[in-house]
């Protein structure tokens, strides 16, 4: 797809944002070029066939948020795109989002403590506790000013604005790529651990055995589908103010089916979830206050040769007419301590934060 200017992808947002169209603009890691397009008559809730190109975006697990599958419809190129945008009719939507609670640190000790507890009773070995925070703000009407500078600032991450009206408007910089096809490839990186770039530790222990469990899953998960996958060896992989432990994992000569099933069986990953998987998923959903509905679930664009780049929903916040909502998790072991974890969760948050609010003193709260 040929790329937009950022003044018109800028134009586009802001009229399909007033105009109540369903919308996705997104940078690729590597490159500030963004794509963007509209749904014009089509309903979200269809499901990608692998020959129509759109925008996938799932929740982290399906319950009162169901997948979306945007269409592109209308792609954003030059002015032209722009004058037919002038001209559709306003849709009329009735239900209005409404933002998510807020997690205090008191409820996320709790909640945490009792993480642990489960933890180091052997119940599971690992689970991902999330949080949320808010930063009040008209953020629907910045969304296309925020867009902007999140996409120079972080050209390294995957950068995306997804709207549905009615149901949820999402912004984030992840650095997680959750599955990759194209060419008869399949690529996904192994990613966790965090710690702040400007700290010169030695990853620990704690960090190590996180970001192993992760590499153990997804290579289980490339041999039930078949898929002998090939690791390369562990680096570090920055995502602005943060580092993470990182493997990059690939497998050529794949088939499309071959790349839908391993899709379904990887997500959600112990970077996001847990392990295992099913029982963790239960006791952190029982235990988070809020409902993740898309944080940590998946998103991406396809393509109509039925190639895809999918990436976990991180290092993102959901935007209403006067807040925006940010999440933030982080994994938890028997050697975690819990205020340890608020704070790394507090360094992700920076990420976006840093490109809407200057002001040091709210970083610190």
């Amino acid at each position: 797809m040929t790329c937009a200017d950022i003044t018109t992808v800028k134009k586009a947002v802001k009229l399909a944002i007033e105009k109540k169209y369903p919308f996705y603009a997104y940078s690729l890691p590597g490159t500030t070029a963004v794509h963007m397009a509209l749904s014009i008559e089509s309903t979200p809730h269809d499901k990608p066939d692998g020959h129509t190109p759109g925008f996938i975006m799932a929740p982290f697990i399906t319950g009162d948020y169901k997948p979306l599958f945007i269409k592109e419809e209308l792609p954003i190129y030059s002015e032209k795109e722009i004058r037919i945008l002038e001209k559709l009719q306003s849709r009329c939507i009735q239900n209005m989002p409404v933002p998510n609670i807020v997690t205090t640190y008191e409820e996320y000790r709790a909640g945490a403590e009792k993480l642990l507890e489960t933890i180091k009773q052997g119940e599971i070995k690992k689970a991902v506790y999330s949080r949320t925070s808010e930063y009040k703000s008209r953020a629907i009407d910045a969304a296309p000013q925020w867009f902007d500078t999140i996409t120079r600032t972080y050209p390294s991450a995957f950068s995306f604005l997804v709207s549905v009206p009615g149901i949820t408007t999402w912004m984030g910089a992840t650095p997680e790529l959750l599955l990759q096809y194209a060419d008869e490839t399949v690529r996904t990186m192994a990613l966790a651990a965090t710690k702040a770039r400007s700290e010169s530790r030695e990853w620990s222990k704690k960090e190590d055995e996180e970001q192993q469990i992760v590499t153990r899953y997804i290579k289980e998960q490339f041999r039930k589908a078949g898929i002998e996958p090939d690791i390369s060896p562990r680096e570090e992989y920055p995502a602005g103010p943060v580092t993470h432990l990182c493997n990059k994992i690939a497998a050529k000569g794949e088939t499309f089916q071959k790349a839908r099933e391993l899709l379904k069986l990887m997500h959600p990953t112990p970077a996001v979830c847990g392990e295992p998987a099913e029982k963790a998923a239960a006791i952190i959903t029982r235990l988070e206050k809020h409902d993740r509905r898309y944080y940590s679930g998946y998103l991406g664009p396809v393509k109509s040769d039925g190639s895809f780049s999918l990436f976990v929903n991180l290092r993102s916040m959901e935007l209403f007419s006067e807040r925006a909502q940010l999440y933030a998790g982080g994994g938890y072991t028997a050697d975690s301590d819990i205020r340890s974890e608020w704070q790394e969760t507090g360094h992700k948050i920076t990420t976006l934060l840093s490109c809407i609010d200057k002001k040091d003193e709210y970083y610190n709260r």
